[in-house]
């Protein structure tokens, strides 16, 4: 049986006692049922639903959501006019999913009290979550100018900043947060996770180091710093992590972390079986399909391999790398024809990427089609005159047809 459980009985007694004495205590006199205005059914109905509030907050802090709705719903059955009650049932919903239900209580909390920060911050976050990120911002903006020194408010903010792309107040919402309290390791995760983004890994990785520091048993911690020390090239050390936060905890998604360093490894059957799991979990993952394809070229599973990336096509039409990375499981195939189709379509959708130029002029160029490989240089040289791809295959191709004058000037444009 839980603790929380086990004191119940006793913190009832204790809130009821209270509760009477605050309600009925008169310029210092003992409290008397017996007194003109006092309900003591009433009394005891107030005791018990504070009772219940208390149960549910202790439940919510062990993760039992279930039971912390179940209190703070025979809270509000008790007396439906105390906002704390709807607050910490929102938030067990929301935990569990329900953010319309959870709404639903900060609302009813904002009818008790207006000017509840706490319902406020609720309605903010639940909304942010709903993809209304102007509502979020501005219920958050209220709930901060009511209690500016909350730091759980203002780092939810910084998280609605970030999804408006506002990077740098959210920055500052972040580093406020941790100043607040520097205790709160998720504040050193969200900030870790945009300087990440930001083109910063080492930076983010000092923040996960601090936030593992004051929860050695944060998952997400170990997590965020795998997928940062993959930008970083650590492949040893972001596999460690990612093993690390799996075993904290097995449902993580972080397969796909792994499996792209364990692919940078060489070690291409592991990345393959992380890469395959990711894909299961989420099978829109673009990312997780588009290197689980190139893990199964290294396997010499090329049919698969172009299974991956006809579904990749389907579910991204739109986007030119699709059909590339489809392209250039085709050359490997020499299959040239399919290789051009794909290309041509690339192009068709970006016309502006010299790569992709590179990348047909060299398949023309198998083909023995040495013009139109050099059209497709000329044309990847035009869009990106520093190309050293281009400018080195076009310097071949001139010097194969004696045209050593022009071969000179691209091999010197190459060193320019």
């Amino acid at each position: 049986m839980p603790r929380w459980q086990m004191s119940r009985r006793f913190v009832r007694l204790g809130a009821v006692v209270l509760s009477i004495v605050a309600t009925t205590a008169r310029a210092g006199e003992p409290p008397r049922p017996d007194a003109p205005g006092v309900d003591l059914a009433y009394l005891v109905r107030k005791a018990r639903a504070w009772s219940e509030i208390f149960c549910g907050w202790v439940a919510l802090e062990h993760k039992d959501n279930d039971a912390a709705i179940a209190h703070f719903g025979e809270a509000i059955r008790l007396d439906p006019r105390i906002p704390s009650a709807h607050i910490g049932r929102a938030r067990a919903l929301g935990r569990k999913g329900d953010d319309v239900a959870a709404l639903a209580d900060c609302e009813a909390a904002l009818r008790l009290d207006p000017e509840s920060a706490e319902a406020l911050h609720g309605r903010g976050y639940f909304l942010g979550r709903r993809g209304d990120l102007d509502g979020a911002l501005a219920n958050l903006n209220e709930a901060i100018r009511l209690d500016p020194s909350s730091a759980d408010i203002i780092a939810h903010r910084g998280i609605v900043r970030w999804k408006r792309n506002q990077l740098d107040r959210a920055i500052a919402d972040f580093d406020e947060a941790i100043r607040l309290n520097p205790d709160e390791p998720l504040s050193f995760v969200n900030r870790g996770q945009l300087r990440t983004r930001l083109g910063k890994p080492r930076e983010g990785v000092a923040d996960f180091d601090e936030a593992i520091r004051l929860d050695p048993q944060l998952a997400v911690g170990f997590a965020v710093r795998a997928e940062a020390r993959l930008a970083l090239k650590e492949y040893d050390r972001a596999i460690a992590d990612a093993n690390e936060a799996l075993r904290l905890d097995p449902q993580l998604d972080i397969y796909r972390i792994r499996g792209e360093a364990q692919m940078k490894k060489g070690e291409h059957l592991k990345a393959f079986n992380d890469l395959d799991e990711a894909v299961r979990r989420d099978p829109h993952d673009l990312d997780c399909r588009r290197y689980r394809a190139y893990v199964l070229v290294a396997l010499g599973e090329s049919d698969r391999a172009i299974a991956d990336l006809d579904e990749l096509v389907r579910l991204a039409p739109r986007d030119a790398w699709a059909y590339k990375e489809r392209a250039v499981v085709w050359i490997s195939r020499k299959d040239w024809d399919r290789a051009m189709s794909d290309f041509d379509e690339a192009v068709r959708l970006d016309p502006l990427d010299a790569a992709m130029r590179v990348a047909r002029g060299q398949v023309e160029q198998q083909r023995g089609r040495l013009d139109r490989a050099i059209a497709e240089f000329d044309e990847a040289i035009r869009i990106n005159p520093r190309d050293v791809t281009a400018l080195g295959n076009r310097a071949n191709l001139w010097h194969q047809r004696a045209e050593y004058d022009r071969a000179l000037a691209d091999a010197e444009a190459i060193f320019r």
